[in-house]
């Protein structure tokens, strides 16, 4: 384990957030199935909603990309078949009332339909592993976030906006409605539906604009340690956010 650094505290979003969250119906679908829940988001410049089944060619385009996939995950291309995976993994959740899953997220347009308007990437809070933040002994529900962008919608604070809404208005909302998160203990190795108690979330310390993003929110580094497993064995710094 390595030294935390004395992170800079980022900028928040601060701009509008909307959000319903509803069943699951014909209108909108992209396929035929229209069980479970189904959110859709709103910020100055951004239209969110859960993940669906017509999305996959957007994704493979996104996760298969190298240049794009550098600082997420592995750092390396993820083929057709596994993204395809995930993203009816995804879906499946969302048709089973389980909004711990990923958001679409796209450029809001004043020139096209919800349909058709670009798409600029995807965020997740899905179920995370007990990294034993809370107090000794405790059994806290765990999500971890992560996002990705095509490039050319970088440095532009869509991934804030992103972010924000999710943070700050999806997550309360599924707390409030008493939905419970997935959590990996891996000592026990069993998973355990709980209550969420805490979003974690990692990025590599010298990537400032993730940095700068997750400070803003209120995360707090709790550990740097080398991953070998991304990067090419790049070190990686821990955040989690109480929530």
């Amino acid at each position: 384990m390595l030294s935390i650094p004395s992170f800079p505290i980022g900028k928040a979003y601060d701009g509008p957030i909307e959000m319903s969250f509803e069943q699951a119906s014909e209108d909108g679908a992209c396929d035929s199935k229209t069980n479970g829940i189904v959110v859709h988001m709103y910020t100055e410049d951004l239209y969110m909603r859960s993940i669906q089944a017509c999305d996959v060619d957007n994704y493979c385009t996104l996760m298969g990309d190298e240049e794009t996939v550098k600082t997420y995950a592995s750092g390396k291309p993820i083929h057709r078949e596994q993204v395809e995976k995930r993203v009816n993994d995804w879906v499946e959740r969302w048709q089973s009332d389980n909004p711990y899953s990923a958001l679409a997220v796209f450029k809001k347009s004043q020139d096209s339909t919800c349909q058709d308007q670009p798409f600029v990437g995807h965020i997740v809070a899905g179920g995370g592993e007990c990294m034993w933040y809370g107090e000794l002994g405790e059994y806290d529900g765990y999500s971890e976030m992560a996002g990705l962008e095509h490039q050319q919608y970088r440095n532009k604070g869509y991934g804030k906006q992103a972010a924000a809404a999710l943070i700050n208005k999806a997550i309360p909302e599924y707390q409030q409605k008493g939905y419970k998160v997935n959590t990996f203990f891996p000592e026990e190795q069993t998973c355990k539906k709980l209550p969420l108690s805490w979003v974690t979330a990692t990025a590599a310390p010298d990537n400032q604009a993730s940095v700068n993003l997750l400070t803003g929110l209120g995360f707090e580094c709790k550990k740097v340690m080398e991953n070998q497993s991304n990067r090419t064995g790049g070190v990686r710094a821990f955040f989690a956010l109480k929530v």
